[in-house]
């Protein structure tokens, strides 16, 4: 039986609905959106929160994203006293679920937490814990709903496109190895990095893992464009963190170019971007964005275990020597110029520079000028970014084959009735091209857990 405390009514909201925003109410209600529409007069057995002056959006869905708040997943708690990780597990649902609320209270409702490369029987460990913490009763309870794990670093190949990962710890594809990693993460992998160097096994992965329904992406990776293609014909899906990692490039015509040249000219292929303004130049965002088009662009953190910590400076995280920027907004790795470890981005303020970007007439590299857009235009495609097109990219928007039983309360990314209730209250502060997203209130499956 519903009570007061499962039943929202968020009145006078500014409602993102995936093609507009309207003024209105929305019902949250069991778990899912029971109503979208003008504002009711009927308040009772509902509780009412008020967001005047606000906008409505779907959770943000962070599908690339290693740990924050001292705590990164395949290395666990950060010790700052003694300048090391602490590696026992013992703490390790402790450190998720405080993990889950701090994402949460960034309007991150939904997240798949990465590797980096490490020895197996380490990510064996860590993911066996993970797993333990999707399919326990903590979950979603009191923050942002973790539902699964990316394999990033496991199958690199050279060392000059590791970044800030360990090439000690690469391994080739195989699917022995996905499923002994797999195992240990009772089959809550959902997401892997197959880097299309390692020629026909790579394929082959690529291939098996897209028939059991794991997204493949490729980054940290430099082969010819007809290469990488060769992988899209296989399953490859998306380009992880485009750009970064490194991304090759090839302006000679040999091999149809390299992977930006691939990536940019696929209709099929998805580009991760970290909008921290660090990993990429924003004209070069915009120039992506227009490119690959709205729907084919992914917003992603890549967040790393000192986002949103205090107290830490230099570290050593798999083997690798990093530190925190003198402005604390990046993370530079100190033996390699010019390399930067994952981010201190969340998905609030990536959301902010996205809606602030597109607000802003900026000159690109590749074009000559962005118009900036309206503010309601920007949020809309914001939200897309964040969102939809995460959700999207996993499977998880909306259901392909409801006739098999898809349940629609199961799917998230945008706000429309019967779609799970995973909402977000914000306000954006400043003016355009200067906007700062707050966060008010957090619902997680219908769940107020922020605000």
């Amino acid at each position: 039986m519903s009570t007061c405390s499962d039943r929202y009514l968020i009145r006078n909201a500014r409602i993102v609905k995936p093609t507009r925003i309207v003024d209105g109410d929305i019902i949250l209600e069991n778990g899912v959106i029971s109503y979208i529409g003008k504002r009711l007069d009927e308040t009772d057995h509902f509780e009412v929160v008020d967001a005047a002056g606000h906008y409505v959006v779907p959770g943000f869905v962070d599908i690339h994203c290693h740990g924050g708040g001292g705590f990164d997943l395949t290395s666990g708690r950060y010790d700052t006293k003694k300048e090391c990780f602490d590696e026992d597990t013992a703490q390790y649902q402790d450190s998720l679920e405080e993990l889950m609320g701090i994402m949460a209270g960034n309007g991150t409702t939904r997240v798949m937490l990465s590797t980096i490369a490490a020895p197996m029987e380490r990510l064996e460990v860590v993911l066996s814990e993970l797993a333990k913490y999707v399919d326990g009763d903590r979950n979603a309870q009191s923050g942002a709903d973790l539902c699964g794990a990316f394999i990033e670093g496991t199958f690199v190949r050279f060392p000059e496109f590791a970044g800030a990962q360990n090439p000690e710890y690469f391994s080739e594809p195989n699917t022995e190895v996905f499923e002994r990693l797999n195992s240990a993460a009772s089959g809550h992998i959902r997401y892997v990095n197959v880097v299309p160097e390692y020629g026909d096994s790579a394929l082959e992965l690529t291939e098996y893992l897209t028939e059991l329904g794991v997204l493949v992406g490729a980054g940290h990776c430099s082969c010819p464009a007809e290469m990488y293609d060769q992988a899209i014909k296989k399953g490859l899906r998306i380009a992880v963190h485009f750009t970064n990692g490194p991304t090759g490039s090839s302006f000679k015509p040999f091999g149809g170019g390299s992977v930006l040249q691939s990536v940019l000219t696929s209709n099929k292929v998805y580009a991760e971007l970290i909008a921290d303004g660090y990993h990429i130049n924003p004209a070069y965002v915009m120039d992506i964005l227009h490119r690959k088009g709205v729907n084919r662009v992914v917003a992603i953190t890549d967040g790393f275990f000192p986002a949103g910590a205090k107290d830490i400076g230099e570290f050593v995280a798999a083997g690798i020597k990093g530190r925190v920027s003198d402005n604390g907004e990046y993370l530079e790795v100190v033996e390699k110029d010019n390399t930067l470890f994952g981010s201190v981005l969340n998905m609030r303020v990536a959301f902010s520079n996205w809606v602030s970007w597109l607000t802003r007439p900026m000159r690109g590299i590749w074009v000559d000028e962005h118009l900036p857009l309206e503010t309601d235009e920007a949020v809309l495609m914001a939200s897309r970014l964040c969102s939809i097109n995460p959700a999207k990219v996993m499977g998880i928007l909306e259901p392909v084959s409801r006739h098999l039983g898809e349940k629609l309360e199961d799917y998230v990314g945008s706000l429309e009735v019967g779609k799970r209730a995973d909402v977000v209250i914000l306000k954006l502060n400043g003016t355009e091209g200067e906007y700062k997203a707050e966060v008010n209130s957090v619902f997680v499956k219908g769940k107020h857990v922020v605000g």
